[in-house]
């Protein structure tokens, strides 16, 4: 399934293996910040509140998160001419799908530094 992500041969597997798995960092940031906007959202419409306007200052997720709202709703990723919208599709199924996150080579340095995360929130 990944194999269609990787194979760019003009710059190599590490290259495109290092790629994808910025994606996925960015991917899976996106999805935890529109989370948060959307209970932020949630507790401001509850209380009558205007929303704040702040928009996350991390380049590329803004971008990221149209994109994941799109994909929501594109049913035909194979022929979407949006950018992005077919790779990132790609790269979600294969977060949710990989059964061996840790060991995975696209997975494992994100898996393992969520897993660290999770740690250094429990001591705190």
């Amino acid at each position: 399934m990944m194999e269609t992500i990787l194979e760019v041969p003009e710059i190599g597997f590490e290259i495109t293996q290092k790629i994808v798995q910025q994606q996925l960092v960015l991917i899976l940031h996106a999805h935890a910040c529109q989370k948060q906007e959307n209970s932020y959202s949630h507790d401001y419409e509850v209380h009558g509140q205007e929303q704040p306007k702040e928009k996350c200052k991390l380049p590329f997720c803004e971008e990221t998160k149209k994109c994941l709202d799109h994909i929501r709703c594109c049913f035909e990723p194979d022929t979407c001419t949006l950018t992005h919208c077919h790779h990132n599709r790609e790269i979600i199924r294969h977060w949710k799908i990989c059964m061996k996150k840790s060991s995975c080579q696209i997975c494992r340095p994100v898996y393992q530094a969520q897993i660290h995360s999770i740690k250094q929130r429990r001591r705190s």
